[in-house]
This record gives structure tokens, C-alpha cells and sequence, in this order.
């Protein structure tokens, strides 16, 4: 059993922060902090403290909280080249390809644009998981908010070939409103039916519905189901108004 260790704090309104631990090396890092002193009180509860801090795109509700945690643990921090100067703090300027080695931990960058025009995810083979940021959600994408329908449907591609048993982490607990979407959209999918029932179930009962594994989402998302660029920039702008 791997000794990694790796948890999920809400944040803001609907924000997910994750924390992956290494204890050998007493490395811990901490993806897409937003403004929230719960994720430093948290963390020091666990009785670690962040030494790393990486970056998928730098909306507001994912970097804003940098700042204060460099100043509480001087860690380090990493994203895009593309936004080195728009991320807090920002120490290394990662390309694509890129791997990343913390401790035990590497993190290979793969380059997700669409959501934003510059928009990268980390890749954690070793756990099998897959730190999507806002690319890719559990039944559902990002929104167009920089990038266009070419860019995020490619990516999407490029992340639907990871291997099936990969753990999607993605930064917000959008799955239940996600489900409702895709079921007006795909009403005869058993799968989503199920996993739709399964999520209204975990949602009542206060738990988390990531992550979730890529098999599945290769079933019941269906933004990962589209057959060319046209058919999702139609269903992405028919979300968008749903």
C-alpha cells in the first residue's frame, strides 16, 4: 500500500484544495489554494506544514490564497510558463512535459487549455490520479472563459487517453448539477443513470463526489462522448444556457 497520502479540503463555495503527503520525505503539497485560512489551520491540524504549492490556471478561486501560505510555510511555488506573471509568488515556470519531482511525488504536466487560453494538469502516475483543475469535471468541462471549443475539446481528448483507473480530481463540487445536464442530454445512459443516483445519494449524506475514475467518466460525460470539435462546442454552449 503506497504511503502517499492524499486529501481533499472544501473551500469558498464550491472549491476543492488537494493535499498530497509524502511522509518519507515529509514533502506536502498543495494544489489551487483560493483565499481561505482553512486550508493553512487544516493542514497544520494534520500536523504537516505545505512545501510546494502547484498551480493549474490562475482564476481568483485558485490562487488567491498563495500569498498567505508562502508567508505561513515558505513553500514553493509552480505553474505555466504561460502565467508565470499572474501567479502570487510564483517560482518555477513549468512547460509541457514537463515532470515535476517532489520527494517520491511526480507530477507530469500536461497542457489542458480551453478553459482558460492557458491551462495545464498535473498527472500523478504513481496514485493513478489526475489533478484536472477546471478542465475536466466529474460529468461536465470548463467554461469557455479564454479559450476556445478547439482548444478544450483536444484537450479533453488528450486526458480521455489516460488509463481508465485514473482518479479524476477536479476543483469543484459542480457533479450534481453536472448529472442533471448530461441526463437531459443523454436520457438512456444506464451508467448515468446510476452514477446520477449515486451522486444525489453522497450529496445527502455531506461526502464528496470526487474523485471519480476516468472509466466512468468515459461513460456518463458527455463532453469525453463527443465524436468531433462541432458536436461539443454545440453541447458546451448548450450547457452554458441550461
Amino acid at each position: 500500500m503506497s504511503p502517499i497520502d492524499i486529501r481533499i479540503i472544501p473551500t469558498l463555495f464550491d472549491n476543492y484544495v488537494f493535499v498530497i503527503h509524502d511522509p518519507e520525505a515529509n514533502v506536502t503539497v498543495c494544489i489551487d489554494p483560493g483565499d481561505d485560512p482553512i486550508i493553512a489551520d487544516t493542514v497544520k491540524k494534520w500536523g504537516w506544514a505545505i512545501t510546494h504549492i502547484l498551480v493549474t490556471h490562475p482564476h481568483y478561486d485558485h490562487v488567491d490564497g498563495i500569498a498567505d501560505l508562502v508567508d505561513e510555510f515558505n513553500c514553493e511555488v509552480y505553474g505555466s510558463h504561460h502565467d508565470y506573471g499572474v501567479i502570487p509568488r510564483c517560482d518555477f515556470r513549468l512547460q509541457e512535459d514537463e515532470v515535476v519531482t517532489l520527494g517520491s511525488l511526480k507530477f507530469k504536466v500536461i497542457d489542458v487549455p480551453g478553459h482558460m487560453r492557458h491551462h495545464i494538469a498535473y498527472y500523478l502516475k504513481s496514485e493513478d490520479a489526475l489533478f484536472s483543475g477546471d478542465t475536466l469535471f466529474s460529468m461536465g468541462c470548463g467554461r469557455l472563459l479564454g479559450g476556445t471549443a478547439a482548444q478544450l475539446y483536444q484537450s479533453l481528448k488528450t486526458l480521455s487517453q489516460l488509463p481508465e483507473q485514473t482518479k479524476i480530481y477536479c476543483t469543484h463540487e459542480y457533479t450534481q448539477a453536472n448529472a442533471k445536464f448530461a441526463l437531459s442530454v443523454d436520457p438512456h445512459n444506464e451508467a448515468l443513470k446510476a452514477r446520477a443516483r449515486d451522486v444525489d445519494q453522497m450529496r445527502q449524506d455531506g461526502e464528496f463526489t470526487i474523485p471519480v475514475l476516468l472509466g466512468l467518466e468515459l461513460k456518463t460525460n458527455p463532453f469525453l462522448r463527443c465524436d468531433s470539435e462541432q458536436e461539443f462546442a454545440a453541447l458546451r454552449r448548450q450547457k452554458d444556457n441550461f
